[in-house]
């Protein structure tokens, strides 16, 4: 670094260092958080696909007209109601 004597240089690059860890060590920990929350979304994800794929079989009518599309590590839940014919 410009203006350093040697007396301070190895100061300066025990600090700096120091500094490094510190960041690398809070950077650690949001990825560490990040992961946690991610499984327990994960994990929440399948349990409310299970809920809706039981509901879909408990319905009268059966599944018919109910998809689940899956892809990318989500989870895009849509219903497709049949059009009722006419009564006539």
């Amino acid at each position: 670094m410009p203006g350093e004597t040697p007396d301070n240089r190895i100061p300066n690059l025990e600090a700096r260092i120091a500094e490094q860890d510190r960041v690398i060590a809070d950077l650690n920990d949001m990825v560490v958080a990040q992961w946690r929350k991610i499984d327990s979304l994960d994990r929440r994800v399948g349990e409310l696909r299970d809920e809706f794929e039981a509901a879909a079989l408990a319905r009268p009518d059966g599944p018919t007209g109910i998809g689940l599309l899956v892809g990318a590590g989500l989870v895009s839940v849509y219903m497709a109601e049949k059009k009722k014919a006419p009564a006539g």
